[in-house]
C-alpha cells in the first residue's frame, strides 16, 4: 500500500507540478514529459489508474495544450461551478431561469474582460497580452465593431501550428497553408500541370 501511495504522489508531481505535464505549452515538451511518465511513473500505479491516465487524463491535457490553455485543471472547473452556485444561491432553478442566470454570468465576464483591456477592474492582462491594452478615452471613441475587433485580437484562442516530419524523423517543421503551391497555380495544389514561360528568340536577332 505504501508503494502505491508513493506512486500516486510521484504521478501527481509529474502531472501537476511546476515542470509537470500541465505546464507544457508545446507538443515537443508535452510528448517528452508524457514519455517520461509512461516509462517511470505509470508502472508504479495500479491498472485502473493507468487506464484512467491513458484513456482520459492525458488526451484531455493534450487538448488543453493545443488550445493554449495549459494549466487548466479540474480546480478551475470547480471554481466556476462555485460561482454559478452563488449566482443561483444554491437553489434549484427552472431551465429558462437557469439559462438567464448563465447569460448574466457570461455578460459579467465579458464586461470584466473589457475592463482589463483598458486597465480597469479586478483582472489584469498577462505580460504576453499587454500589447493589446488601450486607454479609456480611445475605448470610448471606438465603434462597437472596432471594440469587437480589439477583443478578438486579444482573447481569441490561437490555433496550434501543424507540423510535418521528414521520413527519417530527424526534422520537424511548421506546415503552412500555402506550402506546396506551384508557380502560376490557380487551382488545387497537388497534381496540377503548370505552364513554364519559354523565352522565344526575336525575329531577326542574331544567333551566337
Amino acid at each position: 500500500m505504501a508503494k502505491t501511495d508513493s506512486g500516486i504522489r510521484e504521478a501527481s508531481d509529474a502531472i501537476f507540478a511546476d515542470c509537470g505535464l500541465t505546464s507544457a505549452t508545446d507538443a515537443v515538451t508535452f510528448d517528452a514529459v508524457s514519455t517520461r511518465i509512461h516509462d517511470t511513473v505509470l508502472p508504479k500505479l495500479c491498472t485502473p489508474l493507468q487506464q484512467y491516465y491513458s484513456d482520459k487524463l492525458e488526451p484531455m491535457l493534450r487538448q488543453n495544450m493545443e488550445a493554449s490553455c495549459a494549466g487548466w485543471t479540474n480546480n478551475a472547473a470547480e471554481s466556476i461551478n462555485h460561482v454559478l452556485k452563488q449566482r443561483v444561491q444554491w437553489r434549484v432553478s427552472q431551465m429558462p431561469e437557469l439559462i438567464g442566470k448563465c447569460r448574466q454570468l457570461v455578460d459579467a465576464q465579458h464586461t470584466e474582460a473589457d475592463r482589463a483591456l483598458v486597465g480597469r477592474g479586478d483582472l489584469v492582462l498577462r505580460k504576453a497580452y499587454a500589447c493589446h491594452r488601450t486607454t479609456l478615452d480611445l475605448w470610448r471613441s471606438l465603434s462597437e465593431r472596432q471594440k469587437q475587433r480589439l477583443r478578438n485580437e486579444c482573447f481569441r484562442i490561437q490555433s496550434p501550428h501543424t507540423t510535418s516530419t521528414s521520413t527519417d524523423g530527424l526534422l520537424t517543421v511548421n506546415s503552412r497553408s500555402c506550402a506546396g503551391k506551384k508557380m502560376n497555380q490557380r487551382k488545387r495544389r497537388c497534381a496540377e500541370r503548370t505552364a513554364t514561360s519559354v523565352k522565344r528568340q526575336r525575329v531577326g536577332q542574331s544567333q551566337s
